[in-house]
């Protein structure tokens, strides 16, 4: 698979950090995101992980301005970097998780690693998904303001000789859904008992109330979820 890096094409990706990786990240963007998001916070991880290959991922299908014509102004859609979406019509996460799977793939036949795939929003059921039905490819899953992440419990998840990846579901403070008490005391115990079915099914499996990291991005946010990021490899 050759590698040159488009911003504006679906499926194309980032390369940041070691040349010879000892660990590896995988970034996933929201829904109306893209890898370039995630530039800054790449830098970041890689001035942290010295030994760390770091990849940003754009969606597999690229939305149009009608989508957003009621949030942003047609002038601040076209000054975007890109903006795509994970779920393709009538095949859902499935092409998805296949362009993901093929880059770890080809990605562990370059240099050999431990992989985190971290998922914000839209980013997070992909991850999951990736999980469900390659497991093997994955040390730790972080998924990151995805509300609830179901799935149907594939083979390779029943197979109880394939090594599962960590999942680490991190529940953003700043996000103006889980701000309101309401849905904070809704949403918080569907969390924790989501990460409990995630255990049962032979998964390790941890929550955390975070802030920042993917909505509010800053110098905090990054060292809270570099200590996340810390734990995905022991």
């Amino acid at each position: 698979m050759s590698h040159i890096f488009n911003p504006n094409e679906p499926g194309s990706y980032s390369i940041h950090g070691s040349t010879s990786p000892k660990k590896r990240i995988v970034m996933l963007h929201g829904v109306g995101g893209c890898a370039s998001e995630f530039n800054e916070e790449a830098q970041y991880f890689a001035k942290h992980y010295p030994d760390c290959e770091i990849i940003c991922i754009n969606g597999i299908k690229e939305m149009p301005y009608e989508i957003f014509k009621d949030v942003v102004s047609e002038e601040e859609f076209n000054a975007r970097p890109g903006c795509f979406s994970w779920v393709a019509p009538e095949q859902k996460l499935k092409p998805a998780t296949e362009r993901i799977a093929e880059i770890l793939e080809e990605r562990q036949k370059v240099a050999p690693c431990p992989t985190a795939l971290f998922g914000f929003s839209q980013g997070g059921f992909v991850a999951m998904e990736v999980a469900n039905k390659r497991p093997e490819l994955l040390k730790s899953v972080f998924l990151h303001s995805s509300g609830i992440v179901y799935y149907e419990k594939s083979d390779a998840v029943k197979d109880k000789t394939l090594s599962k990846p960590t999942i680490n579901t991190l529940i953003s403070i700043d996000d103006p859904y889980i701000r309101n008490p309401l849905i904070f005391m809704i949403m918080i115990p569907r969390h924790f008992w989501n990460s409990l079915k995630y255990t049962l099914n032979g998964y390790k499996s941890r929550t955390t109330i975070t802030n920042g990291f993917g909505h509010n991005i800053n110098e905090k946010s990054r060292r809270i979820a570099a200590k996340k990021l810390d734990k995905a490899f022991q």
